[in-house]
């Protein structure tokens, strides 16, 4: 069984390859000229991935749970209304 610590830096360093692989492709698209002017930088798009791959991770089995009857009414009730209840 691996330990927490060794997970951790398998991520780490998995994320930061795929921040220098997103790095070079925008480096490639600048000087091609194809770059758009909204273009993210690399660290902001590797950021965004890993929190929605750590968010699924920590809420995947909340996500996949039915949502309570009783939850839907209220929320159906107060989409309706147009006001909270």
């Amino acid at each position: 069984m691996r330990c927490l610590d060794e997970s951790l830096i398998d991520d780490l360093e998995f994320w930061l390859r795929v921040r220098n692989q997103v790095e070079l492709l925008q480096r490639r698209q600048v000087r091609s000229g194809q770059a758009s002017e909204s273009a993210r930088p690399g660290g902001q798009i590797v950021l965004e991935a890993w929190l929605k791959s750590a968010l699924a991770t920590m809420a995947g089995s909340v996500v996949d749970e039915p949502i309570p009857d009783e939850l839907l009414r209220l929320i159906g009730g107060a989409a309706s209304s147009g006001k909270p209840e």
